[in-house]
């Protein structure tokens, strides 16, 4: 369940380091007299939202399963259809031949690229302190991709995962014999040198007797740990690709807030007042 909880703060995260970049941009762009974007500053705010939002795309369909379909080239163009990417990205990465589960990684480096020459452009403003933040916060977003993937890899060792599945075995199978009634002979508390007068004979005092209700209590027995070795499972597989049906974690949701999200700061901040 921690390991659950930490790739679910990873995601939540990942899109919060989006929205600061986005923030920072927003808050740095050059303005005309009138308190508006000027042509290049509106250009790059609305090419580093599309990055980053094509960015979120590749990191989940590198770590969900259920989102590989669109990696392979022949999917590309669809992300093209939909604005995520231009046919000169496109041919970039194709053409690039970096791996599909790193394209994400490519994307970072254009968007931290055309930030540099905008800096350079004087298209973005606010110094060598905002440039180093801005740079900050993508470093630490490479950080948090970087670790969920990690996570996945050093969740929990199969050693103590084995040996959790063996117990659980072990328990639904003996459990009938264990609640099986039987009787135990109990022979005197006396001391069989006394004499014959002081000397009980031995008597049978039967055990509780469970009966017909032991096949009840084993199923019960079966169904309370087997239910619970398969929720345990299905915490160690939050994106389902492991085939996990239960307790996943939707990607989609996050995809949705963030492009939804994505223009939000430069739309709050197209005008300021002078």
């Amino acid at each position: 369940y921690s390991y659950w909880r930490n790739s679910f703060s990873l995601g939540r995260s990942i899109q919060g380091r989006l929205h600061d970049m986005n923030m920072m941009l927003a808050a740095h762009a050059k303005r005309d007299k009138n308190g508006e974007y000027t042509k290049a500053s509106a250009a790059i705010l609305e090419s580093t939202q599309r990055n980053l939002r094509l960015l979120h795309a590749f990191f989940w369909m590198s770590n969900d399963d259920s989102l590989g379909l669109l990696h392979p080239p022949a999917a590309l163009p669809r992300l093209v259809d939909r604005g995520l990417l231009t046919e000169a990205e496109r041919k970039t990465l194709v053409e690039g031949g970096a791996p599909e589960r790193q394209r994400h990684n490519v994307v970072l480096g254009w968007i931290c690229a055309r930030f540099a020459k905008a800096v350079d452009d004087g298209v973005l403003l606010g110094g060598a302190g905002f440039e180093q933040e801005f740079l900050a916060q993508a470093c630490l977003l490479r950080a948090k991709m970087g670790t969920l993937p990690d996570e996945r890899v050093d969740r929990m060792p199969l050693a103590y995962m084995h040996i959790v599945q063996v117990l659980v075995d072990m328990l639904c199978v003996l459990s009938p014999i264990a609640l099986y009634p039987k009787v135990r002979a109990l022979s005197s508390p006396f001391v069989t040198s006394r004499p014959q007068s002081l000397t009980r004979a031995p008597h049978s005092l039967p055990c509780t007797q469970v009966g017909e209700l032991s096949i009840f209590l084993s199923a019960i027995l079966a169904l309370f740990y087997r239910g619970f070795l398969s929720l345990s499972k299905s915490f160690l597989d939050p994106f389902g690709n492991s085939g996990s049906k239960a307790q996943n974690i939707n990607t989609d949701v996050f995809l949705a807030e963030s492009n939804a999200g994505a223009p939000r700061w430069s739309q709050l901040g197209e005008r300021v007042p002078a």
